[in-house]
């Protein structure tokens, strides 16, 4: 495959993952079945270092999610940086390469080629690196909320449909309570918010809600604004007392911060674990199950997804709905 038909290839592709499949069929095709792989850096930490600590990284495949041992090149790779538009290279003792892809997201990406590479050739795969590169910028873009910048609805789905694979793809994570979770976070009373306060000041509500989340969970976590003053939060790699220890910090951490003009703000979360058989729509209905619980009985709390919430006539369900329930 020559340059032009690579990226010709790379830019008819319309989501994250047949983007990054198509990259790796390209170089491989360039470099004559090289050994590639695309892998991510991201800080392991549990999100209650303050910035002055040193992060602790993980290196993950991009395309299966898979986690591999941490490289010897990682601390030169992850403080290498480029002056012109084309990414940096690190030539490895082999003979292969490591192409610096840069951090997008809170996520350090690499093209690495672990087998000898001609100068000639590594040239043309930099090139087109170069677009791949462009690409997912203009696609990160895209899948993010404009106010707050978190992920959107719209990528919502297949990103949840990628972990639910995953987790069919490894059922001992599950067996083992390590599996994904999923909570549905939704802002106290911001009806009457907005009705007081007016929408500008709900929006720079929201706008710091947001910051307190990125602050509040680990990079590899995924943060969603779902809609209006919903949000949905997906844990990786933690069992249930990780994620509740977590989501209950969260929560004290909105509590307890004080929001201009209107100074204090509450939070209900409802959660949920995955499971490899689940639906999509059956884990949100549940985690929203558990946050109209949660709304129920007070508010400002978190609840756990469990059985007894399907029941018909549990004594939360016969409640009234709470006045902000179900707001946009």
């Amino acid at each position: 495959m020559d340059e032009f038909s690579a990226i010709s290839q790379l830019t008819r592709q319309a989501d994250f993952q047949s983007l990054c499949r198509t990259q790796l069929e390209a170089v491989r095709d360039m470099t004559g079945d090289a050994d590639v792989a695309l892998l991510e850096a991201f800080d392991a930490s549990d999100g209650q270092a303050g910035p002055a600590q040193t992060p602790t990284y993980a290196v993950r495949q991009i395309v299966d999610g898979q986690e591999v041992a941490t490289p010897d090149w990682l601390p030169a790779a992850l403080g290498s940086h480029t002056a012109t538009d084309a990414p940096a290279v690190i030539r490895l003792p082999d003979g292969g390469a490591v192409i610096c892809l840069g951090r997008l997201a809170g996520l350090d990406r690499f093209l690495v080629l672990q087998r000898p590479v001609e100068t000639r050739v590594l040239r043309g795969v930099r090139r087109i690196s170069t677009i791949f590169v462009h690409l997912l910028t203009l696609m990160d873009h895209f899948e993010r909320d404009p106010l707050t910048d978190l992920l959107n609805r719209q990528s919502f789905d297949y990103r949840f449909e990628q972990l639910l694979e995953r987790s069919r793809r490894n059922p001992h994570r599950v067996r083992v309570d390590s599996s994904p979770w999923l909570a549905v976070a939704d802002i106290d009373h911001f009806k009457r918010i907005n009705d007081t306060f007016g929408h500008l000041q709900g929006d720079e509500i929201l706008l710091q809600f947001a910051s307190l989340l990125r602050e509040s969970f680990r990079t590899e976590d995924l943060l969603f604004r779902y809609g209006g003053e919903e949000f949905v939060i997906i844990l990786n790699n933690t069992d249930s007392a990780g994620a509740a220890h977590a989501l209950e910090r969260f929560r004290a951490r909105v509590a307890a911060h004080y929001f201009p003009e209107v100074e204090h703000v509450t939070v209900s979360l409802g959660w949920v674990g995955f499971r490899p058989q689940a639906l999509t729509s059956q884990l949100i209905q549940r985690a929203d199950r558990a946050l109209y619980q949660a709304k129920s009985l007070g508010r400002n709390r978190i609840v756990r997804y469990h059985e007894s919430l399907d029941e018909s006539r549990a004594p939360w369900a016969a409640a009234a709905p709470p006045e902000d329930a179900g707001q946009a």
